[in-house]
């Protein structure tokens, strides 16, 4: 069975054909927010971090970081747009194919900033006064994040740790750099460093340009930076293997469990049309199309003489973001769709 949205949809990577494959598991999340109680640093003055660097003003030295496996070839390119005004493009933190990994494994050391905090009360207590949180709650935070990989050069407010105090800084971030993101996908802690980070300050309307410090890793280039900007939390988050260029979906939280997508879903939101067709059903027969979370039936129709059936179905009102399938069942045959419903703003 294959499906084309009626209307024009965004796609990952820009292919055409969906077509059905089975998925299972549920996707779970819950909303982590940040609250930063400091300025957030001069936005005309962004530094450069690369990947292998220990980052501006780190709050741990030595932090440590799994290695990620050097880019297969032919992988898919990270999703890219055009800017629209002054300042780098944006992105919603659940785009999907925006962050990269390594299947069923953790690229981030997790357990090392824990334990750093644990056992240095001074620091963990300024760390979690620039979250908002206290710092008994530090572990539950931190296991309560996902473990990706930036695909782009990434623009954050950091906040490093100098004379016993937070430091915000404004800062890009070189794509392979690994990151902690929360359910809506935004980055909130560098693994490399356990700083904590935040959406950047907003260009001046004075200084649209800012002035880079640091050294630029080779193809570093200001017009390939990017933000990532708020949405609504989202139960799992599409990214790419970054070894074998297969594309998965992350559940969230620090324990790893990745499915994997053969085929790419559809990206649809609440209520845009799609257009369903299944084959290998027996002639004339009845064709249920079932949508998974709510549990709804979207239409019956009857299979054609050759088994095949073609309807236009709508993605519930009341269906939450996050992947999803549609069912279509009858006459000996069970076929089904991916789909993934986008959140609000994305």
């Amino acid at each position: 069975m294959s499906a084309q949205p009626t209307a024009p949809t965004r796609r990952l990577y820009g292919r055409r054909a969906i077509v059905l494959v089975v998925l299972g598991g549920g996707l779970i999340g819950a909303v982590l927010g940040l609250v930063t109680a400091c300025p957030p640093g001069n936005s005309d003055e962004v530094f450069l971090d690369a990947a292998d660097s220990a980052g501006t003003n780190p709050f741990m030295a030595g932090g440590a970081v799994t290695p990620t496996p050097a880019p297969a070839a032919n992988l898919p390119t990270p999703p890219l747009v055009a800017r629209t005004g002054p300042g780098e493009a944006a992105y919603s933190g659940t785009t999907p194919g925006l962050y990269g990994g390594t299947q069923n494994a953790s690229t981030c050391n997790t357990d090392q900033i824990i334990t750093y905090f644990e056992t240095n009360p001074d620091p963990a207590a300024v760390w979690a006064g620039v979250l908002g949180i206290e710092p008994v709650t530090i572990r539950a935070y931190l296991t309560g994040l996902t473990p990706v990989v930036l695909r782009t050069s990434t623009r954050v407010t950091s906040y490093g740790l100098g004379r016993g105090r937070a430091i915000p800084s404004q800062v890009v971030l070189q794509a392979g750099t690994s990151v902690l993101v929360e359910v809506s996908g935004l980055p909130r802690v560098r693994c490399g460093s356990g700083n904590p980070l935040a959406q950047p300050r907003p260009a001046s309307p004075s200084s649209p340009s800012p002035r880079y410090r640091g050294t630029p890793w080779p193809g570093f280039s200001p017009a390939t930076v990017i933000v990532i900007a708020p949405t609504a939390p989202i139960g799992a988050i599409i990214i790419v293997d970054l070894g074998r260029g297969v594309v998965i979906i992350r559940q969230p939280g620090t324990l790893i469990r990745d499915g994997v997508i053969t085929v790419l879903p559809a990206l649809l939101r609440p209520g845009d049309p799609v257009l369903i067709t299944g084959r290998q059903f027996l002639p004339g027969t009845p064709v249920t199309i079932v949508y998974d979370v709510p549990n709804v039936t979207l239409g019956i129709v009857n299979s054609d003489g050759a088994g095949t059936v073609s309807t236009s179905v709508a993605v519930p009102g009341e269906s939450s973001p996050g992947l999803h399938q549609i069912t279509a069942e009858g006459g000996g045959a069970r076929n089904i769709l991916p789909i993934y419903v986008l959140p609000p703003g994305a």
